[in-house]
């Protein structure tokens, strides 16, 4: 997919297997217009920084697809051992930090 081709976000965030509790918060943060600010595209590379508990981390994993990666920054010690292991479609997100780590030796 090209640079200035559409995406249509609407598809991402419908994804049937999304939780409960983030169909929840979408209510509160109109995920499509935060998808829509930062431009994710399938095979992207993204760097979530702050993701928390990983609401968005999970979006933008979704919007570059399986070609892409997301770093993820500054999440919550349990998105990394529960949030997302309920979700077998998402699988691209990494951990920013220990690679920066590991980066240093």
């Amino acid at each position: 997919m090209g640079k200035n081709e559409n995406v249509d976000y609407r598809v991402v965030v419908a994804s049937p297997d999304r939780s409960g509790a983030d169909r929840e918060t979408d209510q509160r943060r109109n995920p499509e217009l935060l998808l829509a600010f930062t431009g994710a595209r399938p095979g992207m590379r993204v760097l979530d920084m702050g993701a928390g508990g990983g609401y968005s981390t999970e979006l933008l994993a979704r919007a570059v697809g399986a070609g892409g990666t997301v770093l993820r920054a500054g999440c919550a010690r349990r998105f990394r051992q529960e949030r997302r292991s309920d979700s077998t479609s998402v699988r691209n997100p990494r951990d920013a930090q220990r690679r920066a780590r590991a980066a240093r030796l």
